[in-house]
């Protein structure tokens, strides 16, 4: 029932004796199955196609030879993923077999790990946040693997310290080092003292209390400042200061009283008010012509 060559023995033993003599023939008899039809397609077409690892055409083929049984079927072509799958070959029925080929997506091309190199990194002090190329990997300390070879710009940041940076040459299958010590980062704020005559004014900067004066005022940005003083029986004070990072601007001024009058000067300027109305009254009737 299975196609094949065989080797056919007999053998025969004498009653009588007991003697066996045996004769072989190696790959005497040749059995072959009956072939069935299969139908191959696939879409798009063009697609080698092979019968148990045997090669038969390119779609679309019908083959006639293919013998009875199961089988496996693989369709390749370039740019499209291989297709397989088992098919079974019947005597009396045809096989039709259409497969729709998937595109192949293609791989990245990657190195031999042997061939990347690596980057150690230590920060003073610790913590810094790493950037190899623009891009965070990793905080200090630390080892980056898989570096390709070459030129690589490496940032470290960390809040309070001035970025560090720097270009870094790796080799193929070695380490380089890093060993960065960050700078505290320098002031940018400075301060205003302000001095009144007389003192006591309440200081107001870009609208916000700030203390009464005299007083120093530290971690203004630098730039232009509003500054306000104002103080119970004195005109209120308005100006702009300029402020420069690290530095102490000073401020002094002397505050315009604002004049208002006692119950007592009241009382004064309304009796000269009337005492002088009463002598224009009276140089008035003095001048008027008498009648008789």
């Amino acid at each position: 029932m299975t196609p094949g060559i065989y080797t056919v023995s007999l053998e025969a033993r004498d009653s009588c004796t007991g003697t066996v003599n045996r004769a072989d023939k190696l790959s005497y008899v040749t059995v072959t199955a009956t072939a069935g039809t299969l139908v191959i397609s696939s879409t798009p077409g063009g697609a080698n196609v092979f019968i148990d690892n045997v090669m038969k055409g390119i779609t679309p083929v019908t083959l006639t030879d293919t013998a009875i049984g199961s089988h496996l079927l693989l369709m390749r072509k370039v740019g499209y993923d291989d297709y397989t799958r088992n098919i079974i070959i019947e005597p009396a029925t045809p096989a039709t077999i259409g497969a729709t080929l998937t595109k192949s997506v293609p791989e990245p091309t990657t190195l031999p790990t042997s061939s990347y190199g690596s980057i150690a990194v230590t920060s003073y002090p610790p913590g810094a946040a790493v950037f190899l190329d623009s891009t965070q990997r990793g905080i200090a300390p630390a080892i980056f693997y898989e570096v390709l070879p070459g030129n690589h710009q490496v940032t470290l940041s960390l809040k309070g310290y001035d970025d560090w940076s720097h270009i870094i040459s790796v080799g193929s299958g070695q380490m380089a080092a890093i060993n960065a010590e960050l700078d505290a980062t320098k002031e940018i704020t400075g301060s205003l003292a302000v001095i009144t005559d007389p003192s006591g004014a309440e200081i107001y900067i870009d609208g916000n209390f700030k203390g009464v004066s005299p007083v120093t005022i530290p971690g203004l940005s630098a730039g232009t400042h509003t500054v306000l003083l104002t103080m119970q029986e004195y005109a209120n004070t308005t100006t702009n200061i300029s402020v420069t990072a690290g530095q102490t601007q000073k401020y002094t001024t002397g505050l315009q009283k604002v004049y208002k009058p006692s119950a007592t000067d009241l009382l004064l300027a309304a009796g000269a008010i009337v005492l002088i109305a009463v002598i224009a009254l009276a140089v008035m009737f003095r001048k008027a012509p008498k009648t008789r």
